[in-house]
Formats: structure tokens, sequence, C-alpha cells
């Protein structure tokens, strides 16, 4: 019984004094950016092997605008690595290979490891 409440000291009543009481009923956590120190990871990344052109729609419906650009891992300002996927910029983004370097990036995987930890208390 001694150890159960310094469980509860311990980890149950800091998690519970840091949730907040939602609007419409209920205790949930506030909550957390796991991205920034995620690891991840993309078995298709356009200019990874060498410079290559991308087009992205802009514009959807009828008025499908298409803006066209450079990727180039080598380069700092047209690069477009999988952890931009994740990232808090607005302004980046991942960018998967094109289909016209082969059938093969029709079924890209980009794989996102949040890190997390879990406790397991054993008797």
């Amino acid at each position: 019984m001694i150890a159960f409440r310094r469980f509860l000291c311990i980890f149950f009543f800091p998690i519970a004094a840091s949730l907040s009481y939602h609007k419409h009923g209920g205790l949930f956590p506030e909550p957390v950016n796991l991205g920034p120190r995620s690891e991840v990871s993309a078995n298709g990344t356009c200019g990874e092997a060498a410079p290559e052109t991308f087009c992205r729609l802009t514009r959807g419906g009828r008025a499908r605008e298409t803006t066209c650009g450079v990727c180039d891992a080598k380069s700092p300002d047209k690069r477009h690595p999988p952890e931009f996927a994740v990232d808090t910029n607005a302004d980046t983004w991942w960018q998967s290979s094109s289909l016209a370097l082969g059938d093969h990036f029709q079924q890209v995987t980009l794989t996102i490891d949040l890190k997390q930890v879990r406790i397991v208390l054993l008797r």
C-alpha cells in the first residue's frame, strides 16, 4: 500500500495537476508537439540522388494551378528532406520523388519515430 501511495504522489498527482478541464467536460492533457524531437525518414525524397524538377498543385478545383521548382538535397534553399514534414516552419515541406523517375515512387513511405517512452511498473 505504501508503494501505491508513493506512486500516486510521484506520478499521478503531478500529471493530474497539469491537466486542464475541457469546455465539454472532462480532463484532457495539454497537446504536445512531438515533431521537433522525432526522427523522420523516407524511401523517396525529391533531389536526394541528383537535382530534379517537381510540380505541386497550388490551387484545386476547376482552376487547377501548379507551381514547379527544383529539388536539390545539396542546396540549403532547394532541399525538402523528410524532417521538414514535422518541423514548425510553414515555409518548409517534405517533397517525395517524382513519378517521372520510375513507377517504384508510386509507393513512398514516410516513417516518423515519435520517441515515446513507455513506463512499465512491475511489482
